[in-house]
Protein backbone atom coordinates (compact mmCIF):
# COMPACT_ATOMS: atom_id res chain seq x y z
CA UNK A 1 0.00 0.00 0.00
CA UNK A 2 2.98 2.00 0.84
CA UNK A 3 4.05 2.45 -3.20
CA UNK A 4 0.11 3.15 -4.17
CA UNK A 5 -1.42 5.01 -2.04
CA UNK A 6 -5.14 5.66 -1.38
CA UNK A 7 -5.35 2.02 -2.02
CA UNK A 8 -7.12 -0.59 0.54
CA UNK A 9 -5.28 -3.69 1.18
CA UNK A 10 -7.89 -6.40 1.77
CA UNK A 11 -7.04 -10.08 2.98
CA UNK A 12 -9.53 -12.50 1.95
CA UNK A 13 -10.34 -15.50 3.85
CA UNK A 14 -11.69 -19.27 3.25
CA UNK A 15 -14.79 -18.04 5.08
CA UNK A 16 -15.18 -14.22 3.83
CA UNK A 17 -15.05 -16.20 -0.24
CA UNK A 18 -17.08 -18.48 0.13
CA UNK A 19 -19.41 -15.98 2.14
CA UNK A 20 -19.07 -14.13 -1.37
CA UNK A 21 -19.94 -16.89 -3.34
CA UNK A 22 -22.81 -17.91 -1.01
CA UNK A 23 -24.33 -14.65 -1.31
CA UNK A 24 -23.82 -12.98 -4.95
CA UNK A 25 -23.22 -16.54 -6.80
CA UNK A 26 -24.99 -18.97 -5.42
CA UNK A 27 -25.48 -20.97 -8.63
CA UNK A 28 -21.65 -21.38 -8.27
CA UNK A 29 -22.02 -22.68 -4.51
CA UNK A 30 -22.59 -26.47 -5.30
CA UNK A 31 -19.86 -26.93 -7.61
CA UNK A 32 -17.31 -24.63 -5.33
CA UNK A 33 -17.99 -27.00 -2.06
CA UNK A 34 -17.47 -29.90 -4.17
CA UNK A 35 -13.95 -29.30 -5.37
CA UNK A 36 -12.02 -31.99 -3.55
CA UNK A 37 -9.17 -29.42 -2.40
CA UNK A 38 -8.34 -26.23 -0.96
CA UNK A 39 -6.47 -25.06 -3.63
CA UNK A 40 -9.15 -25.38 -6.15
CA UNK A 41 -11.46 -23.34 -3.92
CA UNK A 42 -9.03 -20.64 -3.76
CA UNK A 43 -8.18 -20.75 -7.31
CA UNK A 44 -12.15 -20.11 -8.50
CA UNK A 45 -12.69 -17.52 -5.39
CA UNK A 46 -10.17 -15.17 -7.03
CA UNK A 47 -11.97 -14.86 -9.97
CA UNK A 48 -15.23 -14.27 -8.34
CA UNK A 49 -13.87 -11.98 -6.70
CA UNK A 50 -11.77 -9.98 -8.60
CA UNK A 51 -15.17 -9.69 -10.96
CA UNK A 52 -17.26 -8.71 -8.27
CA UNK A 53 -14.57 -5.87 -6.58
CA UNK A 54 -12.12 -5.50 -9.14
CA UNK A 55 -8.29 -4.43 -8.10
CA UNK A 56 -4.90 -6.05 -7.77
CA UNK A 57 -4.81 -9.74 -6.72
CA UNK A 58 -1.78 -10.98 -5.67
CA UNK A 59 -0.77 -13.84 -3.82
CA UNK A 60 1.01 -13.62 -0.47
CA UNK A 61 4.58 -14.07 -1.71
CA UNK A 62 4.12 -11.15 -4.20
CA UNK A 63 5.86 -8.20 -3.03
CA UNK A 64 5.42 -4.60 -5.00
CA UNK A 65 8.29 -3.23 -5.74
CA UNK A 66 6.70 -0.15 -8.05
CA UNK A 67 3.24 1.68 -7.94
CA UNK A 68 0.75 0.01 -9.85
CA UNK A 69 -1.33 2.84 -11.64
CA UNK A 70 1.19 3.06 -14.85
CA UNK A 71 0.58 -0.67 -15.52
CA UNK A 72 -3.17 -0.03 -15.36
CA UNK A 73 -3.72 2.79 -16.66
CA UNK A 74 -6.01 2.71 -19.30
CA UNK A 75 -6.43 -1.13 -18.65
CA UNK A 76 -9.77 -3.22 -18.08
CA UNK A 77 -7.67 -6.63 -17.58
CA UNK A 78 -4.04 -7.14 -16.65
CA UNK A 79 -2.43 -10.49 -16.64
CA UNK A 80 1.07 -12.15 -15.75
CA UNK A 81 2.85 -13.94 -17.97
CA UNK A 82 5.89 -16.18 -16.57
CA UNK A 83 8.31 -16.88 -18.81
CA UNK A 84 10.50 -19.95 -18.08
CA UNK A 85 11.02 -23.47 -20.13
CA UNK A 86 9.03 -26.22 -20.55
CA UNK A 87 5.30 -26.31 -18.24
CA UNK A 88 6.78 -23.38 -16.05
CA UNK A 89 5.83 -20.99 -18.83
CA UNK A 90 2.56 -19.23 -19.44
CA UNK A 91 0.08 -16.89 -17.70
CA UNK A 92 -0.51 -17.19 -14.26
CA UNK A 93 -2.68 -16.05 -11.49
CA UNK A 94 -0.05 -15.26 -8.60
CA UNK A 95 -0.97 -11.71 -10.18
CA UNK A 96 -3.70 -9.93 -12.08
CA UNK A 97 -6.12 -7.10 -12.24
CA UNK A 98 -8.94 -6.00 -13.37
CA UNK A 99 -12.02 -4.04 -13.06
CA UNK A 100 -15.08 -4.32 -11.25
CA UNK A 101 -18.68 -6.00 -12.86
Amino acid sequence: VELNPGWKHLQWTDNSSRELIAREYPWFLPMYDAYPSYIQRTDAARYFIMYHHGGVYADLDIECFRPFEPVLAGRRVVLSYKQGTNMSRGLVNAIFASEAR
